[in-house]
């Protein structure tokens, strides 16, 4: 059987409503050399597979799990059934540009060992303009991206090689996954930042091409229905769920960073940081005033969106106590500034999530 050029993961959960659409996005590609896996960790054991057989397509492989996978194992899972040369993430809530396997395909013949990374965009429209024939992509060094990334700028979150904004070859992959302190490319606690440190461990230069590969319809994003951020913000019951049955003690979250809260998302990430990273050239030193002030901003950002924020606030002001005037008011400073440039990017029409 024909080793086909990319593998499409889409590992999927309780979201069948709005699967077919990720689904035919991919069917819809201008570049028809591609396998579409579909790993289905649904609850219910027909939800998803209705869907996926709605679609005639020998493209498509469908798997389904036990429905009890942690989401790093369901993603794991779809990467272990995967033959592509290259391999992509696309969530459920996600949807490939009409173009954007035929845009990556044009780099990838040229730098065939290439890792690429792209915006997510958020749109209010059902589809997007094809990506430009002439877009190109920048060259970045992995550690001036990790020092970005250890100061909390807000930038590099959208360079990082993580499984949903990126492509990377199916032998580096590979190559991750015999190394890994997990055996797996996608770990808790965060599958794709755990790819993104483990791919910014063995590559010395990624690729960014600043187009619109991938995106999410506004109306998936409106009140975070389809957000595991934003569960997480939410402390809903899915939130619950998956903290309760992490294989590490939530304390092993906290042992590294200021703010003593599993709630904070971004002490989440971090934990992957330090287990998966790893790089003699660099070591780490982070902007401990701009972590509290992106904290912060996170804060305001949930108290927008009408959520309990009591927890990271309260072991925010208790990390805060800590310091001197001095680094509060950095702290403030820097909480001003993420929220002029915030404004300043959404009235200049910036989608990128």
């Amino acid at each position: 059987m024909p080793v086909p050029f990319f593998s499409v993961l889409l590992p999927t959960k309780n979201r069948a409503i709005i699967l077919g659409d990720a689904i035919r996005s991919v069917i819809g590609q201008t570049f028809a050399d591609w396998e579409l896996i579909v790993s289905d960790n649904d609850d219910s054991p027909t939800a998803t597979q209705e869907v996926v057989s709605e679609v005639t397509d020998p493209r498509i492989r469908y798997f389904r799990t036990s429905g009890r996978l942690p989401m790093h194992e369901n993603w794991e899972s779809a990467f272990n059934q995967s033959r592509g040369q290259h391999v992509l993430v696309l969530e459920d809530k996600q949807r490939l540009n009409l173009n954007a396997l035929e845009t990556l395909h044009r780099i990838l013949i040229e730098q065939p060992e290439a890792v690429i990374t792209y915006p997510v965009v958020v749109t209010h429209r059902e589809s997007l303009p094809p990506a430009p024939a002439d877009l190109k992509p920048v060259p970045m060094r992995s550690v001036d991206l990790l020092r970005r990334y250890c100061s909390f700028d807000e930038d590099s979150w959208q360079y990082l090689p993580r499984g949903l904004n990126s492509s990377a070859p199916s032998a580096l992959l590979r190559q991750l996954q015999r190394v890994s302190p997990t055996g797996q490319v996608f770990s808790y606690l965060a599958p794709d930042h755990s790819q993104a440190y483990q791919v910014l461990s063995h590559r010395d230069v990624i690729l960014h091409l600043p187009g619109d590969i991938i995106y999410i319809p506004m109306s998936l994003r409106k009140k975070g229905t389809f957000s595991n951020g934003l569960s997480c913000i939410r402390k809903d019951e899915s939130a619950r769920r998956w903290f309760n049955e992490l294989p590490v003690p939530l304390a092993n979250l906290l042992t590294e960073v200021p703010v003593k809260t599993h709630w904070m998302p971004l002490n989440v990430i971090l934990y992957d940081f330090r287990v998966f990273l790893r790089r003699s050239d660099f070591t780490p030193e982070f902007d401990w005033v701009r972590y509290h002030g992106l904290s912060l901003y996170m804060v305001l950002l949930g108290k927008l969106w009408r959520c309990d924020m009591s927890p990271e606030w309260m072991a925010i002001r208790s990390s805060l106590k800590q310091h001197g005037f001095g680094f509060r008011l950095k702290v403030v400073l820097d909480v001003l500034r993420r929220l002029v440039v915030a404004i300043i990017r959404r009235l200049g029409g910036d989608r990128r999530l």
